[in-house]
């Protein structure tokens, strides 16, 4: 069995019901939200509150806040996705795989979804 023929084996097929895909996108939400929330925690000690805006939660940051921290608060969001593969890795490859192609899905639409609240925004 070659590599493609072994992972289109492990694919679930379109039959299942569609609450079993977005089950995918949980633990990517929390690590992209989780890392912004510790990061923001162990860096100055502040908490976010996140706020529902339309199909989105979203939060914003207190005013004391410096641009440095700004930033490392913003792009951990995405390093908490990536380095969250890990874990998945280390039980399957394949689980690994998939929720790597899912952060590297995730990152590359980002910019073109997230309008005003993104996290590249500073």
């Amino acid at each position: 069995m070659n590599f493609l023929e072994k992972i289109k084996s492990h694919l679930p097929t379109l039959t299942h019901h569609w609450t079993h895909y977005l089950t995918w996108l949980l633990p990517h939400t929390w690590a992209h939200e989780g890392s912004h929330w510790l990061s923001l925690y162990f860096l100055t000690g502040h908490k976010l509150a996140f706020r529902p805006k339309g199909y989105r939660w979203i939060w914003e940051f207190p005013e004391d806040v410096g641009l440095t921290h700004r930033r490392l608060v913003n792009y951990a969001g995405f390093a908490g996705e990536f380095l969250f593969s890990g874990i998945f890795f280390a039980f399957s490859w394949l689980w690994g795989f998939a929720y790597l192609l899912g952060a590297c899905a995730h990152f590359l639409a980002y910019p073109h979804y997230a309008g005003g609240c993104s996290d590249f925004r500073e």
